[in-house]
């Protein structure tokens, strides 16, 4: 990738110019592998077939002697951020499913769950078995932060930050306000699904691990209060209800460690 960190202005599809002030430093993540439900097919909407996915980010990580992870990226938790989506978002193409992840991955980093600012994205979406061997299908994209500008409706007790929104699945940030809370039903005729990024949550009054993923069916209720001094971030994911999901008070682990950030280095 040549890396720059670039200021680009966006008319319609055609990106009109691009100014490069310096070469920016790069992170990769290569042939990492996911069981997820990807595709148009009577039988791929059944049942979850292999996908790779490998990306390269361009970003400044010269902070981290100073402030460790929290100016370069956590591999770890980055995966299981995609994870999550490449599972619960049951995508019905590959472009859509590299559009949302890019547009994750390129949204402004939050307090709760501190990164370095990630520039430039270059994503590949493989699907090995798609087509019996005889040939493998792959998407590759090239995203720039500054194509997707800030969606944030503020509310009450923070706000919510679309990230995607399309008829079937819309996927968005909750930012939950220090001492606040989102009391209430998920949406009706839709399965939610939630990722906790920050460590400063509780559900339904228990604290909650972050990187714990939860399901809720149409018409479930349930409360996430912020009971400390950040501002909290929940990554959530709706779409169309299949009758099969059941609430759950355990949730799903996506990070590999466990709460807090690692020292910075020296």
């Amino acid at each position: 990738m040549q890396a720059r960190l670039s200021e680009c202005r966006v008319l319609g599809a055609k990106r009109a110019w691009c100014v490069a002030v310096r070469p920016l430093d790069e992170i990769s993540l290569t042939r990492m592998k996911v069981e997820c439900v990807v595709g148009i097919f009577p039988g791929e909407r059944e049942v979850p077939q292999p996908l790779e996915v490998s990306l390269s980010m361009a970003l400044d990580v010269r902070a981290v002697q100073r402030e460790g992870l929290r100016a370069s990226v956590d591999y770890g938790r980055l995966w299981g951020e995609l994870k999550f989506l490449l599972e619960r978002c049951r995508f019905r193409t590959l472009e859509t499913a590299a559009e949302v992840l890019c547009r994750f991955v390129l949204a402004p980093p939050t307090v709760d769950a501190e990164r370095g600012r990630v520039h430039e994205a270059k994503l590949t979406l493989t699907k090995p078995d798609a087509l019996g061997g005889e040939a493998v299908p792959s998407l590759r994209v090239h995203r720039f932060a500054s194509e997707y500008p800030q969606q944030l409706e503020v509310t009450t007790w923070g706000g919510v930050e679309l990230l995607h929104e399309a008829e079937r699945t819309s996927v968005y940030r909750l930012r939950v306000a220090p001492g606040r809370a989102v009391d209430g039903f998920v949406h009706e005729g839709k399965d939610t699904h939630e990722l906790v990024l920050g460590a400063g949550l509780s559900l339904d009054g228990a604290v909650v691990r972050r990187g714990t993923a939860y399901g809720w069916p149409p018409g479930a209720k349930r409360t996430l209060h912020n009971g400390g001094t950040l501002e909290q971030t929940v990554l959530c994911v709706e779409r169309p209800a299949t009758g099969t999901l059941q609430r759950s008070a355990e949730g799903q682990l996506y990070y590999p460690s466990g709460d807090g950030l690692p020292e910075p280095l020296h």
